[in-house]
């Protein structure tokens, strides 16, 4: 009996250290995530940011569309908003992509603004954030695909779930 009773608790124990083990692993996985996507946030703003600068380096010269500026920064402030609901931010910040591509196509059709230093300079600062930002989409929806194939292995599935670890939405648009 004493055999009987040592056996079960040895085994209850070894599976309260397995189901430990596998919870810190994927809380750590999934602070991996927030980490990785808070990263992105912050690009993500960055780069809207810069968006009034570039619609005054615009109107200085003379590059004025006041209906496609309006849309813009409707667009931006809604956007500034949205934090932790990724299928709604990736709406938004495709928006914002579409719209600056209006801008620059606008622009492109200014030879003045086409040769200020502000504009190439404001034109640059956009290349380099926009190329951050789908450096960090791609590692993060790298991780995101992983982390989604772990929480489906069948062994672990339900257990993950009773503990809250869902599946986590990829965020994909043009940058």
């Amino acid at each position: 009996m004493d055999t009987l009773l040592l056996i079960v608790s040895l085994v209850l124990l070894s599976l309260l250290l397995v189901g430990t083990f596998i919870f810190v692993q994927f809380r750590g996985y999934r602070n991996d995530l927030n980490l990785e996507w808070f990263s992105l946030l912050e690009k993500l703003n960055i780069r809207l940011d810069k968006i009034p600068s570039l619609i005054e380096i615009m109107k200085k010269k003379g590059v004025v569309n006041n209906k496609l500026f309006k849309e813009v920064i409707e667009s931006r402030r809604l956007s500034w908003s949205i934090l932790d609901d990724i299928p709604k931010k990736v709406h938004a910040d495709l928006k914002i992509s579409n719209l600056l591509h209006q801008l620059w196509e606008y622009c492109g059709q200014s030879e003045s603004i086409q040769k200020s230093v502000g504009f190439l300079s404001i034109q640059s600062q956009f290349k380099k954030i926009n190329r951050e930002i789908e450096a960090l989409t791609d590692d993060y929806n790298s991780n995101v695909r992983k982390y989604n194939k772990k929480i489906d292995l069948p062994v672990l599935s339900a257990y993950l779930r009773l503990f809250g670890f869902k599946h986590r939405s990829i965020f994909e648009f043009e940058a």
